[in-house]
């Protein structure tokens, strides 16, 4: 063995020899370049993958947000129109008792003078005066009632609009990511077979090299 060794080191070797050593240095070559192109694409993949996580992180933390807005925009506005509305109930109300209050003082003040006419018009005012609050406090209901749920309506869509952009943003970039971490394998397992492929190679010439170089110091 130490015989074959020397003679596989001599600069005068066998030409199988030097063929050998021809494909022994390009084996080495390539599994040295392998090794290198594996190990970055190796941090390309851990690159993409974390780039991924902090995406669908903020993703996630962007619809947290754009859902308790909603909700508390949902909250005070419907809050409002409660106040609103009993607002407008009190004062229809107080406009109903003044306008009372004065057909009972006419009433009062001009029943002596003559009571089929102050009868009347007392009647027609509290007809006028009762007609007059509820189309007003129905108008006003109405309207603010339509501008309260076109708001709302709005401010829902927007926030529906802005997380299916978030949803789908994030579906992508865990799609990308996906591809990546599986063509990133793919390539590794095929770099990994052509580096077991070469080392098959280089074993199986030095040991043709050395069964040669044995031989012909046999002979």
């Amino acid at each position: 063995m130490e015989k074959a060794l020397s003679y596989f080191l001599d600069m005068r070797l066998h030409p199988i020899a030097h063929v050998g050593l021809v494909v022994v240095v390009v084996v080495v070559v390539v599994v040295v370049v392998v090794v290198v192109v594996v190990v970055v694409e190796v941090v390309v993949v851990i690159v993409v993958v974390v780039a991924a996580a902090v995406v669908v992180v903020v993703g996630i933390v962007v619809v947290v947000v754009v859902v308790v807005i909603l909700v508390v925009y949902i909250v005070v506005v419907a809050a409002a129109v409660v106040v609103v509305v009993g607002i407008v109930v009190v004062a229809a109300a107080v406009v109903v008792v003044v306008g009372i209050v004065v057909v009972v003082v006419v009433v009062v003040v001009v029943v002596v003078v003559a009571v089929v006419v102050l009868v009347v018009v007392a009647v027609l005012e509290v007809v006028i005066i009762v007609e007059a609050v509820v189309v007003v406090v129905v108008v006003v209901v109405v309207v603010e009632a339509v501008v309260v749920v076109v708001v709302v309506v709005v401010v829902i869509v927007v926030g529906v609009v802005v997380v299916v952009v978030v949803v789908v943003v994030v579906v992508s970039i865990l799609v990308i990511a996906a591809v990546v971490v599986v063509v990133g394998v793919v390539v590794v397992v095929v770099e990994v077979v052509v580096v077991v492929a070469a080392v098959v190679v280089l074993v199986v010439v030095v040991v043709i090299i050395i069964i040669v170089v044995v031989e012909e110091e046999k002979e």
